[in-house]
């Protein structure tokens, strides 16, 4: 059941890039009240955080799509993570990049599970290529374009 909902939101995000690459005219606004509820209720499904993380990212990977214009965007990489410091909780600063890029251990929200990756808000100055500006104001980080990796550690 999980699987085929992950499924689902996934193939959901990839026929509405697709969609609007073929008659831009249409628009697909997505809230992140939208969202919140989605993951409360997947969460009432028996999805764990790690899903719930896979769901909201499709979801946010698709909305940038749409606001890019498409899915030729050569902003968008499978590579790309929600990654806005005001979804995360419990943030400390565990290094530093080869590059200069702060790196970060953190929550999402009250998930127990534990990341490591950066925070979009540093890369404005450092990497503003890696920033996928998302049309609910949060941002995204293009993990492909910086020395940094997205892991989950717990």
């Amino acid at each position: 059941m999980k699987r085929t909902l992950l499924a689902t939101v996934a193939a959901f995000s990839l026929a509405a890039a697709g969609t609007v690459q073929a008659d831009t005219s249409k628009r697909t606004n997505i809230s992140a009240k939208q969202v919140a509820h989605s993951a409360g209720n997947a969460s009432g499904a028996g999805l764990n955080a790690t899903e719930i993380m896979i769901i909201v990212t499709a979801v946010a990977v698709a909305g940038a799509v749409l606001k890019s214009g498409g899915a030729g965007s050569s902003m968008m990489t499978p590579f790309t993570r929600v990654s806005d410091a005001r979804l995360k909780t419990d943030i400390t600063r565990t290094g530093t990049s080869p590059s200069g890029i702060p790196v970060y251990s953190y929550r999402y929200g009250t998930a127990p599970e534990v990341y490591t990756g950066v925070l979009a808000q540093d890369l404005v100055d450092l990497a503003p290529d890696a920033i996928v500006p998302l049309k609910n104001g949060y941002m995204a980080v293009d993990y492909g374009r910086i020395d940094v990796d997205f892991d989950r550690i717990k």
